[in-house]
């Protein structure tokens, strides 16, 4: 069984039950599609969605073993609710390296309630906001509603552009700070034009810049530093890999 090893379990007393879906700010929709992950190699957030009524799990890639190949089976644990939940989950990835997006379907269905749309455009420039579950020096961050489950954790991030790696795969970049954990939770933003919440994408990672730090004697030592420019990737991605899952 897979445990999640934590020092310190910091939480948040919130009534998170009463945040209804408002513009502009992710509701009780997405954050109670929003799980923490536990694969046999990294910790991280997932989400899931519906798709001609069926649900799918999607997270990034590289919290996964590099051999997994689509249709492969994996161990992972969720936090559901309350409860750690060890699940076999069936693997699918898209043929394209490039994309950080993994695609899992579960035995199980982890929640009743919608998904949200998925098919607007967003306005560069505009906030976003970026959900998960963050863990770093020994420490898990995460909400308690102190009723029925635990949430993940509100980011907030601009987006600030767009980049083409070849004629299939895009990621977009958000001004923002990221922090380990955060891998794999969606990305909201707020169609100005249908007046609704949508999903955006996936959280990948952020870029990392270096920088000269001197002590006393001038002595100059190269540390690495979050940039602030995180990477994610689209949801249409997503949707391309569930296209080609068979059954």
């Amino acid at each position: 069984m897979i445990c999640f090893i934590v020092s310190l379990l910091v939480l948040f007393s919130l009534n998170v039950w009463s945040q209804s879906e408002s513009p502009h700010v992710p509701g009780t929709k997405v954050l109670r599609r929003t799980f923490l992950i536990q694969t046999d190699t990294l910790g991280g957030t997932c989400f899931t969605i519906i798709y001609q009524q069926r649900e799918f799990v999607i997270t990034a890639r590289h919290l996964f073993k590099k051999n997994l190949k689509s249709g492969g089976k994996t161990e992972i644990t969720l936090l559901i609710g309350r409860e750690l939940k060890s699940i076999t989950a069936t693997f699918h990835k898209s043929r394209n390296d490039s994309l950080d997006i993994a695609v899992l379907t579960l035995p199980l269905l982890t929640h009743n309630v919608d998904s949200y749309h998925y098919e607007g455009t967003p306005l560069f420039g505009q906030d976003v906001y970026f959900i998960g579950y963050p863990s770093f020096n020994g420490t898990l961050f995460l909400t308690d509603d102190k009723k029925e489950s635990y949430f993940p954790i509100i980011k907030k991030a601009i987006l600030s552009g767009s980049v083409r790696i070849s004629n299939d795969v895009s990621y977009f970049l958000l001004d923002g700070h990221n922090n380990p954990g955060f891998s794999g939770g969606p990305v909201i933003f707020y169609n100005y034009e249908t007046k609704q919440n949508e999903l955006l994408g996936i959280i990948s990672g952020y870029y990392l810049q270096e920088n000269a730090l001197k002590d006393k004697s001038l002595n100059s030592k190269q540390i690495m530093e979050n940039s602030g420019i995180i990477q994610g990737y689209y949801i249409n991605d997503a949707i391309n890999i569930i296209k080609d899952i068979k059954n």
